[in-house]
């Protein structure tokens, strides 16, 4: 699955890239709550909408769970711990 990052013009329009608009076609519906939207084809079914939003769920907790590994691997940093350390290893000259 591809990310991509939309942002409104000054006229507060969405631009969607190429590859968007070729796979998704030229009618959209789209349905919005406060943070979130879901754009789909007007002649897909609400039943292919619903399994295909359970494959995108799947990948949004994948990338979750990455975000959390880097954010933890960051958080425990033996360098850092080195650099801190009083018992450097200084080089004998």
């Amino acid at each position: 699955m591809v990310k991509f990052r939309v942002k409104a013009n000054q006229s507060g329009q969405y631009y969607l890239p190429k590859e968007v608009r070729e796979e998704l076609g030229e009618e959209l519906n789209v349905i919005c709550n406060a943070k979130v939207a879901v754009i789909y084809n007007s002649q897909t079914s609400l039943e292919l909408v619903l399994k295909s939003l359970k494959v995108l769920t799947h990948d949004l907790e994948h990338r979750r769970d990455l975000e959390k590994d880097e954010k933890n691997q960051k958080a425990w940093n033996p360098e850092h711990l080195r650099a801190a350390s009083p018992l450097k290893n200084e080089s004998k000259e």
